[in-house]
């Protein structure tokens, strides 16, 4: 609502003196202008006279919304008397937080019934505007200049914002938002950033309604894209609030950093944020940062997190480095020192003693077979298949328990046989080929010698299949071997299991390595022949 003029004034003034109950209420704050409460008494019975009048009036409901723009003196003169005895009364107290609620709750009152009755007037009907979107923020605005160290005026604030689309930038809001959080101490800033958080996800769920099925959250590139294709939609609407926020995704995320400052443990949110918006190297820091805070919180004996949540962290993490090996490189992440090293520090505490690998051995084993495939199959997505397959050699002389070793071996195998299928289809498809191009002759050191080098002749195509079988056939023949590694590994005191290798090696026709194993059981016994067992 416009400012209120001379003119205005000398109407309410005789108004006023019109009416016996708002006469008095006038001259007891000529005497008491500090009197809270007879303003409050004031208003509350302006308030009376606006809904009675409302009351009076018989006409349809389109008639009333045309009393709020002004064509009916006595409503239109009532609003804005209401509106002049509440800028009065804060203009006096400007810090009684009472008088300020009153005044704005009217305001938003207005507000609210405006936008509901502008929707079913035409616009030739609209002459003057009350209780606009920009006359609310002008309220909240004076009322900050002196109450900005109440969270509730910043809470009821948001929520007009948040109801009200298109009231003010995005930048704008953004930083009103960061103006809250300078005023008010840290330790309340819990009660804002509530309001905050259902401002950020809010296009969230926007976003799926208005994507087509084909379209997805591509980051940057396609977010921009479908933000544009909303902005045209919204340009199309009739005035009012039926267009929704358009938060770009980079605003939304450096608040949600911010945010993390506030509340490490929301790292996990975030995290899930990102990767729904493919931010996949980003996500990948943030569950680092994550791993870092909840062990750290493990060694000052805090319990921040539980192991199954460290587990379930871990299982993220790691998912992420094997999926989107690229991206988590390109965002600082090392993966594979990051996962050596854990590997490690759980093998040194299983060795530190025997009650530790009893009781930590047990959480983290689960995890430790997993991590070695996925580690494995990062390399398989670059296509190292060479630096995959020493991965999973290396994790099979590794593991201590079946468990993770049939985890481990159950991948390796498929790794085989998925490299033994490709390289069927690829001869196959080249006798095809072949079958309906026909052979042509060569000559020698031509164009076959440059084939073979480029490894695209029919030889190297055979060769690669016969390659890939000899492997899948190798790693088969040594499951039992394997297997019985990881059991002695577990008690290599074990008498029965070291007999067992050495018919396991007779059986391959492999004498020397059975020599060699019984050698290695003598010396692995005779260090500790009192803990011996099945001998």
């Amino acid at each position: 609502m416009s400012s209120i003029t001379e003119a205005e004034q000398d109407k309410f003034l005789r108004f006023i003196e019109q009416s016996e109950e708002l006469a008095q209420h006038e001259n007891h704050l000529h005497q008491n202008p500090y009197d809270v409460s007879a303003w409050i008494r004031y208003m509350d019975s302006v308030d009376d006279l606006i809904d009675s009048d409302k009351q009076r009036d018989p006409s349809s409901k389109a008639a009333t919304s045309s009393t709020l723009i002004g064509q009916d003196p006595d409503l239109a003169t009532l609003l804005k008397l209401r509106d002049w005895i509440g800028r009065r009364a804060v203009s006096l107290l400007p810090r009684s937080y009472k008088l300020w609620k009153h005044h704005w709750e009217f305001v938003l009152q207005g507000n609210r019934r405006q936008t509901q009755e502008r929707s079913q007037m035409k616009d030739s009907d609209v002459q003057i505007i009350f209780f606009s979107d920009q006359m609310v923020l002008l309220c909240f605005e004076r009322c900050l200049w002196t109450l900005s160290a109440y969270p509730r005026v910043w809470l009821e604030y948001f929520a007009f914002i948040k109801d009200h689309p298109g009231c003010m930038s995005v930048t704008t809001g953004r930083r009103t938002m960061n103006r809250a959080l300078e005023s008010l101490p840290v330790i309340q800033h819990g009660k804002l950033w509530s309001s905050i958080l259902e401002w950020i996800h809010a296009p969230d769920q926007q976003l799926l309604e208005q994507q087509s099925p084909s379209q997805g959250d591509d980051g940057e590139e396609t977010t921009t894209t479908t933000e544009s294709t909303m902005i045209a939609a919204a340009a199309t609407v009739s005035p009012g609030h039926e267009h929704q926020w358009i938060i770009p995704l980079e605003s939304r995320v450096r608040l949600l950093r911010r945010y993390c400052q506030f509340n490490p443990l929301y790292k996990s949110d975030f995290a899930e944020f990102l990767i729904r918006h493919k931010r996949w190297g980003e996500a990948a820091v943030q569950y680092q940062q994550l791993l870092n805070l909840t062990a750290s919180a493990a060694a000052n004996n805090n319990n921040l997190e539980s192991s199954g949540s460290r587990d379930a962290y871990w299982q993220a993490f790691s998912d992420l480095c094997t999926q989107h090996p690229d991206e988590v490189e390109e965002a600082g992440v090392t993966w594979e020192p990051i996962l050596r090293a854990v590997l490690r520090s759980e093998r040194q505490k299983k060795e530190s003693s025997s009650t530790t690998a009893t009781t930590d051995g047990s959480t983290s084993s689960l995890l430790e077979g997993m991590l070695w495939t996925q580690l494995a199959d990062s390399w398989i997505r670059r296509g190292s298949f060479e630096i995959a397959r020493s991965v999973y050699e290396e994790g099979l002389q590794t593991v201590k328990t079946v468990r993770d070793f049939s985890v481990l071996y159950d991948a390796y195998l498929e790794f085989e046989e998925g490299l033994l299928e490709a390289a069927t289809l690829a001869l196959e498809e080249e006798q095809t080929g072949e079958d309906t191009e026909g052979k042509g002759d060569s000559a020698p050191g031509g164009r076959d010698d440059f084939d073979i080098l480029l490894g695209e002749t029919a030889n190297s195509t055979v060769a690669d299949m016969e390659l890939a079988l000899a492997r899948a056939e190798h790693l088969t023949s040594r499951r039992a071997l394997l297997l019985n590694a990881v059991v002695l590994r577990q008690n290599p005191c074990s008498v029965s299991d070291w007999l067992q290798r050495a018919d396991l090696y007779l059986d391959l026709d492999l004498a020397g390595q059975a020599t060699n194993a019984l050698e290695e059981a003598l010396l692995s016994t005779s260090k500790a022949a009192h803990r011996c067992v099945n001998g």
